[in-house]
């Protein structure tokens, strides 16, 4: 039989071999990672070792982004394979937060400011933010960080109170057994209060003109400056 050593390093070399079929060998950089290889491919690579592969694709996923100490450029990040890398490395190790990190922490601000500067019809950062809700989703207890940062992600990157508040009430309404912190159940404290409807704002102007409370013309003016 292989000892524990030798079969770490038949693994990593079954790897190395399927990940370098990705990787650029003419000299010029790789702008597109392209589409992860399948889930059964990399498992008969590792030997079935889950995490182990996890954490390969993961390290390659960030090896590509700086091929040979060169920052890819934005313009041309491909941010929907960068997403099938990281559900494919979640897949091989959901325990591990390694991709939810990646895509909580690098990848969902970066993938932003690439629909910000391309105008892009079909926005990747939220799709990214859903993997995230997923992990999360998975295992409550192991991945709640990683939604914390998501949250943060949401409300002051993409400005979006309404993802920001959704990734607020998962993490309240977690149970219990999850061990999430108090202060990390209470993120909607960082969300401006809803908005009353308009109906509701004219309710109490409309109860005290009937009562004869605001007979006054000041009075009447200081209610309609509060309407409006």
């Amino acid at each position: 039989m292989l000892r524990p050593a030798r079969l770490i390093l038949a693994c990593l070399l079954a790897l190395q071999i399927l990940l370098a079929l990705h990787i650029p060998n003419s000299g010029r950089l790789k702008t597109a990672v392209g589409a992860p290889p399948t889930l059964t491919a990399v498992r008969l690579a590792s030997l079935d070792d889950g995490p182990l592969a996890g954490y390969a694709i993961s390290l390659f996923l960030q090896a590509f982004d700086a091929q040979a100490g060169a920052q890819l450029p934005l313009r041309s990040a491909d941010f929907r394979s960068i997403r099938a890398w990281l559900e494919l490395a979640f897949a091989l190790n959901p325990q591990s937060g390694y991709a939810l990190m990646l895509g909580a922490v690098d990848y969902a601000e970066t993938a932003h400011l690439h629909d910000e500067l391309v105008h892009s019809a079909i926005p990747q950062a939220p799709a990214i933010l859903d993997f995230v809700e997923r992990g999360f989703r998975a295992d409550p207890a192991a991945h709640w960080r990683w939604l914390v940062h998501a949250f943060w992600v949401a409300r002051y990157r993409l400005h979006d109170d309404q993802r920001a508040s959704a990734e607020a009430q998962l993490l309240r309404n977690a149970p219990p057994e999850a061990g999430i912190p108090q202060w990390a159940r209470e993120l909607d404290l960082f969300l401006p209060p809803p908005k009353e409807p308009i109906t509701a704002r004219l309710a109490l102007p409309q109860r005290l003109a009937s009562r004869e409370l605001a007979s006054e013309p000041g009075e009447l003016l200081r209610l309609d400056t509060h309407v409006r």
